[in-house]
């Protein structure tokens, strides 16, 4: 079931990735960047590199979440959730361990 986690989420980035959305340093959000960012602020947040709401909007909080993910690995810190950093997202919630979980541990979701 953790792997089914991983996979939704990994689908819902993979998807606002695939999209032609503008980066958070150009104007107001669209629907679309919008759900991207959301979904960077999540990710982030579970990584503790950000520590505001979850909410679409690129704030100062979420660029300067951005900047840490982006300098911890090791890409340049632009502050905008461009493609490598949207890829690195990504490939690290696919392969990250659940805050819930111990590895090895399968996690149950109850219906």
């Amino acid at each position: 079931m953790q792997r089914n986690v991983y996979g939704i989420v990994a689908l819902g980035l993979l998807t606002a990735a695939t999209a032609a959305t503008p980066s958070l340093a150009e104007g107001g959000p669209s629907r679309s960047s919008a759900l991207a960012t959301r979904q960077a602020q999540s990710e982030l947040k579970r990584e503790g590199l950000y520590d505001g709401t979850v909410d679409g909007i690129a704030g100062p909080k979420t660029r300067h979440g951005i900047i840490a993910f982006q300098e911890r690995e090791g890409l340049p810190p632009t502050a905008r959730l461009d493609e490598a950093t949207r890829d690195r997202i990504i490939i690290n919630a696919l392969s990250l361990e659940s805050a819930w979980s111990k590895p090895g541990q399968t996690v149950e979701v109850s219906r």
